[in-house]
C-alpha cells in the first residue's frame, strides 16, 4: 500500500501539507492551529454534501449528536480556559451546494439549513444573514472595504478569515454571548491562514476591518493592529493592487485578465489599505510605509467610494506628509535661533492652509459640511497643532497665543461634532440582539474616530496646563472634556477599553495630580502622537512618585530626573522633596480608586537617553486603547 504524503486534516480540506518531510512532527498547518497531525493511508475525504447533510441532521436531533453543540449562546458561555479544543481547523463550514454567484442577494432561503462551526460556535442562516446585515448598516458606512451585494456564503467558501472577521466586528454590538467565544478563535484562524499566497483580495480586506475594529486587548504587546495594517500592505503590493491598471504583470504569464468589476474591488481594497495604514500612523505616530504615488485620483474614482469617504482618505494621507515632514524639520534645528523657531511656526500654518485649501477643492455636493471628512480634517489639525505644543520652540507671545487659540477651537469643535453628529444611522433591526438598552450611534466607529476624541481632551488638558486660558475657555475647555468623558461612558461596559481611558481622564483631571504633569520630560520620538505619551507619562511619572512616597520616611528625599532638551546625553538627576499634598488623605483615596491601572499595566522599553532605567527598573503604562501599541 503507498504511503500517504499528507495527514487527514489536511487532505479533508484540500489544502497543501508538508506532514510527509516533517514526520514525525506535526505538519505546519496542524502545529500552527495546535491539531493532532495523523497521516492514514486509509482516510477517505468527506464531500461537503455529506457533512451538510450530516450537520444538518445534528442540529434537528441534538439528543443522537451528545457531543454536538447546537446553541450558539452555550458556545460563547463556554470559559476561555477551554479555548484550546476550539482551535480554528475544527471548522466545519457547510452551506447551500448551490453557491453559484458571488454578487448575490444577502439573503438565503428560509427552507435551507445553512449551518456554520468555527470550534464550539455553531450559527444557521438566520444568524448569519442578521449579523451580515448588521455589519454592513452600522460597520461599513465608515469603512466600505467589502462589496454588499455579495452573499455570505461565497465570503465563506472564498475566504473563511474575512467571513468570520464580519462576524466578529457585528458581534460585539449585536451579539455580546458571542463576541468572546469569537474573539478567542478568530486571531488564531487568522494567523494560519495567510502562509499561502492568494491573488484575491479578500485576505487583505479581513485584515482591514480587525484594523479598523479590532478584538479587545489585555495587554499593549497584543495589540497587532500595526502587524494587520503592515501585511495587508504587503500582501496587496505582492499581488499588485497598488497597480491595477497593470495588474497583469503580477500574475502568472497567460492569466486572463481580470474583469472590470473585480478590478474595481481591488482598487477599492487598495484605498482601504492606504487609509488604514495612514490612521495608524497618525495616531501611533509611527512612519507610514504608503508609498508617495501609491494613490491617485484616477484611482479614487475608479474604487466608486462613497464621497466622504474619499475626503477622510486623502486627508489622512496629506497628513502622514505632513507629519513627516515637519518632524524631520524640527528635529534638525529646533532651537537653534527665534529666526528658526518663527519660521517653525510660519510653516504650520502653511501647512494649516494647505488642509483647509486641500478640503475646499474636494466639496462637492455628496459631501457635508459636518461629516467624516470634518472629523477627518480636525484630528489632522491637532496632530499638526501638537508638533508646536510639544517642542521646545520659544514662539513669540502673539505666534504662541494664536497657536493656543487654534488648538483650542479644533479641539472642542470636533469633541462637539463627534458627539452631535451621527455620521452613520444604525438602527437595530437584527432579531438576535440581546442588548437591553439602544446603543448610541458612536458605539459602532472605527478605533481612530475614538483615538481623534481622546487625543483632544489630553489636547485641552495640556493646554490648561500649560497656558493660563481666559476664563470663558477655560469653562468650555472643561465642558468639553465632561462632554467627552459621558460618551465614553455611555459606549462601554465596565473593564473594556473605553471604560479604561474615561478613567485615566478622569484620573489626569485631579488637581493633585495637575500639579505632576508639568514636569519637563518630554517624548518627541513619535510625531505628533508625542504629546498624547507624554500626557500618559506624566500620570505614570505621579505614580511613581506616590508609591515612592509610601515606601520611604517622611524626612527622605527622592531623585527624579530632570530633562534638559538642549542637551545630547543623558538627563541629569536631582533631589526633591515630596510635595505636601501627596501624602494626604485625597491623594491615598485617588491611589485606591485607580487601583484597576495597576493590574493591567503592560511592561514598555523605553529611549535610555530619556528615561534613567535605574530609577524606573519597572516601567509601564496603563493599558488603554490610546497606548496599547507601544512595544
Amino acid at each position: 500500500m503507498p504511503r500517504a504524503l499528507s495527514c487527514s486534516i489536511c487532505r479533508q480540506d484540500k489544502a497543501r501539507c508538508d506532514a510527509f518531510t516533517l514526520a514525525p512532527k506535526p505538519c505546519t498547518r496542524c502545529r500552527i492551529r495546535d491539531l493532532d497531525c495523523i497521516i492514514e493511508p486509509t482516510f477517505k475525504r468527506t464531500s461537503t454534501i455529506s457533512r451538510f447533510k450530516r450537520s444538518s441532521q445534528e442540529v434537528q436531533d441534538p439528543k443522537q449528536s451528545p457531543n454536538s453543540t447546537t446553541k450558539t449562546n452555550q458556545a460563547a458561555s463556554a470559559s476561555p480556559s477551554q479555548g484550546g479544543a476550539r482551535a480554528p481547523s475544527d471548522v466545519a463550514e457547510s452551506f447551500n451546494p448551490d453557491n453559484g454567484s458571488s454578487k448575490s442577494t444577502l439573503s438565503v432561503s428560509s427552507t435551507e439549513q445553512v449551518l456554520v462551526r468555527l470550534g464550539n460556535i455553531i450559527l444557521v442562516h438566520s444568524e448569519i444573514n442578521d449579523l451580515f446585515r448588521d455589519y454592513f448598516q452600522r460597520y461599513h458606512p465608515l469603512f466600505p472595504v467589502l462589496d454588499p451585494a455579495i452573499a455570505p456564503s461565497s465570503i465563506q467558501i472564498d475566504c473563511p478569515p474575512l467571513f468570520w472577521a464580519v462576524i466578529t466586528t457585528a458581534a460585539r454590538s449585536t451579539r455580546p454571548d458571542l463576541y468572546p467565544a469569537l474573539c478567542d478563535l478568530v486571531p488564531s484562524m487568522i494567523s494560519g491562514t495567510f502562509f499561502h499566497q492568494s491573488h484575491s483580495a479578500q485576505p487583505c480586506q479581513a485584515l482591514l476591518i480587525l484594523c479598523m475594529f479590532p478584538l479587545p486587548t489585555t495587554k499593549s504587546r497584543e495589540d497587532v493592529r500595526w502587524m494587520y495594517s503592515g501585511m495587508a500592505m504587503q500582501m496587496a503590493t505582492l499581488v499588485g493592487l497598488h497597480k491595477t491598471a497593470s495588474d497583469h504583470e503580477y500574475r502568472k504569464a497567460g492569466t486572463v485578465r481580470v474583469p472590470e468589476e473585480d478590478r474595481q474591488e481591488l482598487t477599492r481594497t487598495w484605498c482601504c489599505c492606504c487609509y488604514a495604514n495612514a490612521t495608524l500612523s497618525t495616531e501611533l505616530g509611527l512612519p507610514s510605509s504608503i508609498p508617495q504615488d501609491a494613490l491617485s485620483m484616477e484611482d479614487l474614482s475608479r474604487a466608486a467610494l462613497p464621497a466622504e469617504f474619499v475626503s477622510a482618505t486623502r486627508i489622512s494621507l496629506e497628513s502622514t506628509k505632513i507629519s513627516k515632514l515637519v518632524d524631520l524639520k524640527m528635529a534638525t534645528d529646533v532651537g537653534t535661533s527665534s529666526d528658526a523657531n518663527t519660521t517653525h511656526f510660519g510653516l504650520l500654518r502653511m501647512l494649516d492652509s494647505d488642509l483647509d485649501a486641500l478640503t475646499n477643492s474636494m466639496r462637492t455636493k455628496e459631501t457635508r459640511s459636518a461629516g467624516i471628512a470634518e472629523l477627518s480634517l480636525l484630528m489632522a489639525k491637532l496632530n499638526l497643532c501638537s508638533f508646536g505644543l510639544n517642542q521646545a520652540i520659544r514662539l513669540r507671545t502673539s505666534d504662541a497665543a494664536q497657536l493656543r487659540l487654534s488648538t483650542f477651537n479644533y479641539a472642542t469643535r470636533l469633541i462637539q461634532l463627534f458627539a452631535e453628529v451621527p455620521f452613520v444611522l444604525a438602527p437595530t433591526t437584527s432579531s438576535v440582539t440581546t442588548w437591553s438598552l439602544p446603543l448610541p450611534v458612536q458605539t459602532f466607529y472605527p478605533r481612530h474616530y475614538w483615538y481623534g476624541l481622546v487625543y483632544a481632551c489630553l489636547v485641552l488638558m495640556k493646554l490648561s496646563l500649560t497656558s493660563t486660558l481666559p476664563e470663558i475657555e477655560a469653562d468650555q475647555s472643561k465642558s468639553a472634556i465632561q462632554l467627552a468623558v459621558d460618551l465614553l461612558n455611555s459606549c462601554s461596559v465596565e473593564g473594556d477599553e473605553l471604560y479604561r481611558v474615561a478613567k485615566l481622564i478622569g484620573l489626569l483631571r485631579k488637581e493633585a495630580v495637575q500639579e505632576l504633569v508639568q514636569p519637563r520630560h518630554k517624548v518627541q520620538s513619535r510625531m505628533g502622537a508625542s504629546l498624547m505619551y507624554e500626557m500618559i507619562f506624566s500620570v505614570l511619572f505621579w505614580k511613581k512618585r506616590k508609591e515612592r512616597e509610601q515606601q520611604q520616611e517622611p524626612n527622605d528625599s527622592i531623585i527624579w530626573p530632570n530633562f534638559d532638551h538642549n542637551a545630547g546625553n543623558a538627563p541629569q538627576l536631582d533631589k526633591g522633596s515630596i510635595t505636601p499634598d501627596l501624602s494626604s488623605r485625597a491623594m491615598d483615596e485617588l491611589i485606591a480608586s485607580s487601583g484597576y491601572l495597576i493590574e493591567d499595566w503592560g511592561p514598555v522599553m523605553l529611549d535610555p537617553n530619556i528615561w534613567d532605567t535605574s530609577a524606573f527598573d519597572e516601567l509601564c503604562l496603563p493599558n488603554t486603547m490610546i497606548v496599547e501599541s507601544l512595544q
